[in-house]
């Protein structure tokens, strides 16, 4: 078997003509996925750093995008157009390795913890091997022969693969049985409790304990609440909200028009009461949220503080509905396109709008308004890049737990902004979705792109979220994205605007959006 592994090793790597520690010609690397034979005494030489980071790449990567070659190195002692330089390129744009600059060491010999550490944070594979033993050729082959079959083609990673990891099988999952039994059965207020709301707050919990503020479950009311937030049609005061600690329950802003905005609510504003109900540490996000909505034409009386003052401020709830874009052309000529969430159809309604401004007010500056939109899909937002990214070049780079993807612009659209100008504005609650526009934008308009206002929120994450049969919903986060040219993870990186102007209160409660306004007055 030892032997076997080794022959088909071989296929996938090169003859090394001399010696694998001091390569002299490296032009002939690339021709080693054609080459089958190796001596002995080439398998029992040790790699290099360099040789690992070649041959490691491409003895399990056949391909990537061409976009990984606009990737700028910052490590230390690597010379441009060299054979070494492209593979770091790759390794940096799978997420391998971090680019930084630091001397990555290349020609001192390649430890085997060195290589049990990318085994492991690639494939989750613990890897036995010796800390400071160096790495042969031989143990190399061996090794690479299984991770090429663990790199072949899987199940995508939003695919549920429940057979592996049974609750059952883990070692404390009686007591957990045990507790529900004794709550049901021997408790004194037993007959109080539901069988099936036990059990969702069991689920509630173990989300919880992923310390991810996007991992969340969602009982079968919530879950009715989310979804309706999403499609932005509910009956409420009309704000968008959030909670980012316990009992810091804070308007973000509120909806143009909204109960919310003629009640005068402000960014920033923390909820403390909701009519008699006190937002407290055990209060969560969704729970809030039920209490503020519901049912049109009632009064609600919220209790804030603004600036440490409180204030009491009565909303009539209201029927919610937000158009997901809007578009129009302002009295100077400018496009102004209005994006309030990613939602399903928005990338049809936008393709819509692009084909009107194309025919009757291509020649002026578009605006595109991305403020206070929490984002949502990835796939809407890509299909709407394609107006601003070359065929075939990268949109996002996604990186999932256990392969990396690149989402490509695969059409040549009739209309582009390549050549326009642009201008964007983002706030602190714009993310996800919103910052990749932003930045994709940004990477490939370059000077005929300005974003204007201040940071924004920073999530780098994308999440699915299934559906089950009782209603209930579970959200939770699957991958990492990264902006296509830096490789950027955008977490708590957020996206800096080229001009900051502060969002003025006093003038808009004269109905004035001085942000707006300065973006208008804005030549470039």
């Amino acid at each position: 078997m030892k032997n076997l592994l080794k022959k088909l090793s071989i296929i996938l790597l090169i003859i090394l003509s001399t010696s694998l520690v001091n390569a002299a010609d490296d032009n002939k690397v690339w021709d080693y996925l054609d080459n089958q034979k190796f001596t002995e005494s080439q398998k029992n030489k040790n790699l290099t750093m360099q040789w690992l980071f070649l041959l490691y790449f491409n003895a399990i990567w056949e391909w990537i995008p061409e976009s990984y070659r606009d990737i700028e190195l910052k490590f230390k002692n690597v010379s441009k157009w060299t054979l070494i330089y492209d593979a770091l390129q790759k390794w940096v744009y799978l997420d391998l390795i971090k680019n930084r600059p630091i001397d990555l060491q290349l020609n001192k010999t390649a430890p085997q913890s060195f290589f049990a550490k990318l085994v492991k944070a690639n494939f989750d594979l613990d890897m036995q091997h010796s800390s400071n033993s160096p790495i042969k050729l031989r143990y190399f082959l061996d090794i690479m022969y299984v991770l090429k079959n663990e790199s072949e083609p899987q199940e995508p990673a939003w695919t549920p693969i429940t057979w592996a990891y049974e609750i059952e099988s883990v070692s404390n999952f009686p007591i957990l049985n045990d507790v529900f039994k004794k709550i049901k059965t021997q408790h004194y207020d037993s007959s109080k409790f539901k069988d099936e709301e036990l059990v969702q707050w069991a689920i509630k919990w173990m989300s919880d304990a992923a310390w991810d503020k996007y991992t969340t479950y969602f009982p079968p009311i919530e879950a009715k609440n989310f979804t309706e937030s999403l499609n932005w049609e509910f009956e409420g005061i009309g704000a968008n909200v959030d909670m980012e600690k316990p009992w810091m329950f804070i308007i973000v802003a509120p909806l143009k028009g909204s109960p919310a905005e003629k009640a005068w609510l402000k960014a920033w504003d923390r909820v403390t009461k909701v009519d008699n109900f006190e937002i407290t540490e055990k209060v969560t996000l969704q729970e809030a949220v039920w209490k503020v909505k519901w049912p049109a034409g009632s009064v609600v009386t919220l209790s804030i503080l603004r600036n440490w003052s409180p204030l009491e401020i009565k909303v009539t709830r209201a029927k919610i509905s937000v158009p997901n874009i809007e578009y129009t052309v302002l009295p100077n000529w400018d496009n102004y396109i209005h994006i309030n969430t990613f939602w399903e159809w928005v990338a049809r309604a936008f393709s819509w709008i692009i084909g009107e401004l194309a025919k009757k007010n291509s020649d002026h500056k578009t605006i595109i308004d991305l403020r206070n939109n929490p984002g949502w899909s990835l796939d809407e937002v890509n299909d709407m890049l394609e107006f601003f990214v070359p065929k075939w070049k990268s949109v996002v780079n996604i990186k999932y737990k256990n392969y990396s993807s690149d989402i490509l612009a695969l059409w040549d659209k009739w209309f582009t902004f390549l050549n326009k100008k642009v201008i964007i504005l983002i706030n602190k609650w714009s993310a996800s979705a919103s910052e990749i526009m932003a930045w994709t934008i940004k990477d490939y308009l370059w000077d005929n792109v300005k974003i204007i206002w201040e940071q924004s929120y920073g999530k780098g994450s994308v999440q699915s979220l299934d559906d089950y049969s009782d209603g209930s919903s579970f959200k939770y986060t699957i991958a990492k994205w990264f902006t296509w040219k830096t490789q950027t993870w955008i977490d708590w990186v957020w996206i800096k605007p080229d001009i900051e102007i502060v969002f003025d209160e006093n003038q808009n409660k004269n109905w004035i959006d001085n942000q707006l306004e300065y973006a208008k007055s804005l030549g470039f």
